[in-house]
């Protein structure tokens, strides 16, 4: 890019950053001055309901969420004034080409060209958040999970065994979810319901009645 042009950015970079030092400083006064108690007009910040509180609440949470952005914001914009001190500023960071100057009068803080900010491998990682969960997700286990004996010779009264006792007075995997599993009634909404309990082969389950009627009838 020319000169004239690095300078007219690094001016509107300026004039960008004390745009956002004031909505910084305007936001965060809003939030040392905003009080949940006296807005509510109450005696006490705890109501009947937590949910009477639910507007409040939002409000405060999306104060810190422009605080965040703010100064997200005015990091962006200081991170591109040091790449024009360093003669990196207008440079794509992924194909090394020049930004172009059209594109950074509408997004001074651009650190993409077009073509690489629109380019599949780029936006593979923004398409790919729904599987970039929490590490601590692998080491969790469902309820019961971590005590579960059944591939161990282990033949007491386990977590699994703790589950189905308390499952099959009800749990979200009922009737009611029809339609995403296999349950038909209340009496397979557990976890192993189909299980013999008490039993550990299946000539076991076999009582004095079904006996008898197995056995040959005689005269």
């Amino acid at each position: 890019m020319k000169d004239q042009e690095i300078n007219y950015l690094k001016e509107k970079l300026i004039s960008e950053r004390k745009i956002a030092v004031e909505r910084l400083r305007i936001n965060q006064e809003f939030i040392a001055d905003t009080n949940i108690k006296e807005n509510l007009g109450e005696l006490s910040s705890y109501d009947n309901h937590p949910a009477d509180q639910g507007s409040e609440l939002f409000e405060k949470e999306k104060q810190y969420a422009l605080e965040k952005h703010n100064l997200s914001y005015l990091r962006q914009i200081e991170d591109s004034l040091k790449r024009i001190e360093s003669g990196d500023y207008g440079i794509c960071e992924f194909c090394g080409n020049n930004i172009g100057f059209e594109r950074l009068n509408a997004h001074p803080i651009a650190k993409l060209c077009i073509e690489c900010q629109n380019t599949e491998s780029i936006d593979s990682d923004a398409r790919d958040l729904d599987k970039d969960r929490p590490i601590e997700e692998s080491y969790l286990e469902y309820p019961f999970g971590r005590t579960f004996t059944d591939n161990t010779d282990n033949v007491a009264f386990d977590g699994e065994d703790t589950w189905q006792d308390v499952q099959r007075y009800g749990s979200s995997s009922g009737p009611q979810d029809i339609s995403v599993n296999s349950l038909i009634d209340y009496e397979n909404a557990y976890i192993g319901s189909e299980e013999r309990d008490g039993l550990s082969e299946v000539v076991d389950s076999v009582d004095n009645e079904g006996y008898r009627k197995q056995l040959p009838k005689t005269d």
